[in-house]
């Protein structure tokens, strides 16, 4: 009888926090709850779960998990991060109050900047203190990852794993049992031959699996690219990853951050709760960092005056600065992206389809590059994709970081939605300024969601610029009352002043027709269009009722299109 090899893969956070940048507002949850130290057990996960709901982070049907088991994870993966202190071993110290916010925790709950967040998790995930597949020893996920993808650069092999490769063979392994030129050599060979690709990717993840457990490699892989991702040293590749330019400096020298590993487990512990000890602390080799930095920046045309003497500089002047220069080098590459948007529309037309189906779109296979939406973050990439139509249509007078509000990742791809008490987006163009809000809701609760926040941004936008300002509400159905409130669009400031907003509410299916019909036809002055647009729909909207509104601004985009077939 043949045996089967267990498939184990290794788990940085676990599968219920897909999206590691919610784990800040859990923090903020935990913090706010008064749990901290308090004891153990199932009360404690079912306070914590309901504080959860409470705070949005769960949704209100899990009042039904009877085992509490989302506040029990949401629990353990802070403690996996070192983001809350955990109980100490039997013959070990505390290290600080049971279940509260380590000082990592504090700085993760308070920070602002997408850099601030990334460095947080790199400390986090360097630290020797998740379990290898077998469980028996600790290895840093983020120390191997980066070693495989540097072994594959020194062997001259293209620097990046598939989702394929990373969920097969990199999640299968480990430095307990394989060592990082074994690991290389499998995926080139994996790579170069693809009869043994079956029997190399059996070395790893075992024979005669099951289907499910396919799939759960498959959903460990997907969680675990994206809390790797969350450090900031990657980019998305085929569906996995690949070394993030703007951080080569670090990538390649993070070999030395093995010196900081200790034999003792719970001292690894320490340090992560702390934030963990990185090479560029080190004045010298932050240095180094920053030099390389400066480099690949004038390499890139981007124009930076140090204001600090590097000679004298201590690490955290150096790391300020370096900070500094990474975010010009950052946005210097926001600015080809933007250009490059008017032709990627069709694209963007597509991922406007995905969003308005409501659904998932099936890849051909794990790597094909055929455009998907995580459902967990559909509210965040119809914001974005909106920011994308805005870029494309162009002759923007502020910088596409100024227009989104939401943070982006490396890829520029969402991280998050825009935060409360801010429009989406708000762009500024020669003669008006133009405020988006966005939302999947569609009910008759849309209303009462939107009614009120829409309008105030509007309203708070008129305030800034002496530009005429309109409000854009695109939603994938727009709920009656929502558009009799936007019909009657009247805000009254704190002193008592009078104002007539002018917001128009859009579906988004009609929003596409029109955006893709710019570019189809080769419209010039595609921002004049769009105010053109607006101005039609606002048109005689007093003398409607809420439904012939909505009707009438369907007409005004179909006589639109059709006036210049």
């Amino acid at each position: 009888m043949k045996v089967t090899k267990k498939t184990i893969a290794w788990q940085i956070g676990n599968t219920t926090i897909r999206n590691p940048y919610r784990i800040k507002d859990g923090l903020i949850a935990l913090k706010e709850s008064g749990l901290a130290n308090v004891k153990a057990g199932a009360e404690w996960d079912k306070c914590f779960r309901d504080e959860l709901i409470r705070h949005g982070l769960l949704n209100a049907s899990d009042h039904s998990d009877e085992t509490y088991s989302a506040g029990r994870k949401w629990r353990s993966a802070f403690e996996k991060l070192g983001f809350i202190f955990p109980r100490p071993p039997k013959d070990k110290s505390s290290i600080g109050n049971f279940r509260s916010l380590s000082p990592q925790g504090i700085k993760l709950a308070k920070a602002s900047l997408s850099i601030e967040v990334e460095e947080l998790f790199t400390r986090a995930l360097s630290a020797p203190v998740f379990n290898c597949p077998d469980g028996k020893q600790t290895f840093s996920p983020l120390f191997w990852v980066i070693s495989i993808l540097n072994g594959l650069e020194e062997r001259e092999a293209e620097t990046h794993l598939t989702f394929s490769e990373f969920k097969n063979i990199v999640q299968t392994s480990s430095p307990d049992k394989y060592k990082v030129d074994f690991v290389v050599q499998k995926l080139i060979e994996s790579r170069n031959n693809s009869a043994a690709e079956n029997r190399i990717v059996d070395e790893f993840r075992g024979d005669s699996i099951s289907a499910e457990t396919i799939r759960t490699l498959s959903d460990y892989a997907d969680m675990n690219l994206r809390y790797l991702k969350t450090t900031g040293l990657f980019v998305n590749y085929s569906h996995g990853i690949a070394p993030n330019p703007l951080k080569a400096s670090i990538f390649k020298e993070f070999k030395k951050e093995k010196i900081f590993f200790k034999d003792d487990d719970w001292e690894n512990k320490k340090d992560q709760c702390v934030g963990f000890p990185m090479f560029f602390d080190d004045a010298l080799e932050a240095r180094e960092v920053y030099l390389s930095q400066l480099k690949q920046a004038k390499a890139e045309g981007v124009e930076y005056d140090a204001s600090f003497d590097l000679q004298i500089a201590d690490a955290a002047q150096i790391k300020e600065e370096y900070n500094s220069l990474y975010l010009k080098c950052f946005e210097h590459r926001e600015r080809k992206f933007a250009s490059q948007q008017a032709g990627q529309w069709q694209e963007i037309s597509r991922y406007m389809d995905i969003l308005n189906l409501g659904k998932k779109v099936k890849r051909k296979s794990e790597d094909d590059e055929q455009l998907s939406i995580p459902t967990d973050m559909k509210p965040a990439y119809f914001e974005w994709v909106i920011w994308r139509s805005l870029l494309a249509i162009d002759s923007l007078k502020n910088s596409p970081d100024e227009v989104r509000k939401f943070n982006v990742d490396a890829n520029y791809y969402p991280i998050f939605t825009a935060p409360g008490g801010t429009p989406d987006l708000v762009a500024m163009f020669e003669d008006y300024q133009l405020v988006v809000e966005v939302t999947l809701s569609e009910n008759s609760r849309q209303e009462a969601m939107e009614g009120e926040p829409v309008r105030r941004h509007v309203a708070d936008a008129c305030k800034l610029s002496k530009k005429p300002t309109f409000g854009l509400f695109i939603a994938r159905k727009i709920h009656t009352n929502t558009a009799e409130t936007f019909r009657h669009g009247l805000w009254y400031y704190d002193n008592d002043d009078l104002t007539e907003l002018q917001i128009v509410p859009v579906c988004l299916s009609e929003f596409r027709d029109w955006f893709v019909w710019l570019f189809q036809n080769n419209v010039q002055d595609k921002a004049g269009q769009l105010r053109l647009f607006l101005e039609d729909c606002l048109r005689n909207k007093s003398q409607f009722t809420a439904p012939e509104w909505k009707t009438a601004v369907k007409e005004a985009i179909r006589r639109r299109i059709l006036l210049r077939k």
